[in-house]
């Protein structure tokens, strides 16, 4: 969204558009796994919108929100639940971690019972659409070669978890490093690569 007037707009609309379907929403992905990158009034502005988007769409219970909770490498599970705590887990199912990233599942497993102990419990889903290999050795994120999918979605998962899903699509890129296209373009590629 341009300004925080379009995003509140934004999520009005959703709310108004989702009514009372029942709905999994993955609520702004990397919006608070990559926080410390951002200064301190746009870090205030974010944890704002996101309380306010809660507020709005944990009104009807057949929702299943999950905030952002980020992946094992940006920040610490006690980092990671402070800001879920102020951008108002209590209201919600609970947090998704590992969407877009390519973090293994046991890593994944033992961040996510992480910050489920920190956060009263709450329950996680695990994207692992890209976690089959794990992460590129030299750290690349954008569009990294030699990586797989990962298990199958499934709701047959123990606490903390809700399920595994996929939740980046296959096709999508990461960004245009290396002659591919833009982030969110396709990139037919890359999803074939990755199976």
């Amino acid at each position: 969204a341009k300004n925080a007037q379009a995003y509140t707009q934004f999520i009005q609309r959703m709310d108004a558009t989702l009514g009372t379907t029942q709905a999994v929403i993955i609520l702004e992905p990397a919006s608070l796994g990559q926080f410390p990158s951002v200064d301190k009034a746009a870090q205030q502005q974010r944890l704002h919108l996101l309380r306010k988007a809660v507020e709005v769409l944990s009104r009807i219970p057949s929702r299943y929100i999950y905030l952002d909770g980020g992946n094992s490498k940006w920040q610490s599970p006690d980092n990671q639940a402070v800001l879920l705590q102020k951008a108002g887990i209590e209201m919600v199912r609970g947090f998704a971690i590992n969407v877009s990233n390519f973090q293994t599942l046991p890593d994944c497993l033992s961040y996510a019972s992480a910050i489920s102990r920190l956060t009263r419990g709450k329950a996680a889903v695990i994207d692992t659409s890209r976690c089959g290999n794990g992460p590129a050795s030299d750290g690349r994120w954008c569009n990294p070669p030699g990586r797989a999918i990962g298990p199958h979605p499934t709701t047959k998962v123990h606490a903390p978890l809700d399920a595994l899903l996929w939740v980046k699509p296959f096709a999508e890129s990461d960004g245009n490093m290396d002659g591919a296209p833009p982030a969110g373009a396709i990139y037919p590629d890359y999803a074939v690569e990755l199976f």
